[in-house]
């Protein structure tokens, strides 16, 4: 793992180390553009995290939407900045709506019986 000013990257990490950290964030930060499905999206909703996403391919069109009650799209770095921003400003209840949707939401539609 690399870190800088309290960020932590980290590499090809065991299934056991990303649960551990997805059980502890808050938010979920996807910058691939273009992307056809997004299954890092659909885990972060489903651990509950305030995603944020690039407004393209599958993030905007089958899984976040643009309504903003499961998560933001972002186009560009200073986009993403403005929600991210948002949402650390945001208070604690409408953080925790925000997963509660998204993780009602993968439930649905990405669970056994919608396939």
């Amino acid at each position: 793992a690399v870190g800088m000013d309290g960020v932590e990257f980290l590499v090809s990490a065991p299934r056991h180390e990303i649960m551990a950290l997805l059980q502890t964030a808050s938010v979920g930060l996807h910058t691939m553009r273009l992307e056809h499905f997004g299954i890092a999206v659909v885990e972060f909703m489903a651990a509950s995290l305030v995603v944020v996403a690039h407004a393209s391919g599958g993030p905007l069109l089958d899984i976040v939407g643009t309504s903003g009650e499961r998560g933001f799209l972002a186009t560009d770095a200073r986009d993403y900045a403005a929600k991210l921003s948002s949402i650390i400003e945001m208070d604690a209840s409408s953080r925790r709506k925000i997963g509660e949707n998204a993780r009602a939401f993968v439930a649905e539609r990405f669970s056994d019986s919608a396939f």
